[in-house]
């Protein structure tokens, strides 16, 4: 499915996820928003340039963002994504696991394809918990903060990272 062809009414939603994107109607700012995160993310994720350059990109990200919002209320019913940041976590997720990035439509025409399942996707999402950091993760990331200058610090974070 093309995102710019999404019709909420036509989309199969239950009662409650119609409620959730009834709280939280699809506004400017909200559209706004949605775009400029997926912005970011896919700069986060981008290897190589765009065919049609990074205007098609950002294109590409105001396109997604209804389809973003929609994935976001759907995924949040019930506050499942209590703990989870919608520009951190939901929204580089869904633009790594709901949209069709294999297709030129995505890169060059500015209008990327959802994956079939993508409102089922959004319904299970980052539901599982988040690993734990490694003691070896905390130490460097304490070292890092407390001593970024200090050489026998720098010494033990070069050997936690090998």
């Amino acid at each position: 499915m093309k995102c710019t062809e999404i019709k909420t009414h036509q989309l199969l939603l239950t009662e409650r996820e119609h409620a959730e994107l009834g709280k939280y109607p699809f506004t400017k700012e909200i559209e706004l928003e949605a775009a400029m995160c997926a912005w970011e993310a896919l700069i986060d994720r981008r290897k190589e340039p765009w065919e049609g350059g990074a205007a098609q990109g950002r294109y590409c990200c105001g396109n997604l963002a209804l389809a973003i919002h929609i994935g976001y209320c759907v995924a949040n019913v019930d506050d499942r994504l209590d703990g989870f940041a919608y520009d951190w976590d939901f929204v580089p997720w869904f633009i790594g696991t709901c949209v069709k990035w294999d297709t030129a439509a995505a890169y060059i025409s500015g209008t990327p394809e959802l994956v079939d399942n993508w409102l089922d996707l959004c319904r299970t999402c980052l539901v599982q918990p988040v690993p734990e950091p490694s003691d070896e993760d905390l130490l460097r990331d304490a070292l890092n903060l407390i001593a970024p200058d200090n050489p026998l610090a720098q010494q033990i974070t070069r050997r936690l990272a090998q």
